[in-house]
């Protein structure tokens, strides 16, 4: 395992906030690169973004999630998202 960083942003002002997941190691060198963040909505889902700096706004991935027990925790989503990202960049133009 190893440990990658996510910018939360923070309500009510967006202030950035870095956190630390643990990923797999064959994951966190996938997600080399790439800017992840993710966000907390009013509803308390969770929203977890993934893209490359060099990407256009409409090319960034997003995948809702849940925190607490069941269903797609967060910790998992952060996962596939960076999977696709990085497949999706590997794509030919």
């Amino acid at each position: 395992m190893q440990t990658i960083e996510v910018t939360q942003y923070m309500r009510p002002s967006g202030h950035k906030k870095p956190i630390y997941l643990d990923v797999p190691d064959d994951v966190a060198v996938l997600s080399k690169g790439m800017s992840l963040s993710a966000e907390v909505l009013m509803t308390d889902q969770v929203v977890l973004y993934a893209t490359y700096p060099d990407w256009d706004e409409e090319d960034e991935l997003m995948e809702f999630a849940f925190n607490g027990p069941g269903g797609k925790n967060p910790q998992d989503v952060i996962i596939k998202l960076i999977k696709d990202c990085y497949a999706k960049n590997k794509e030919p133009k």
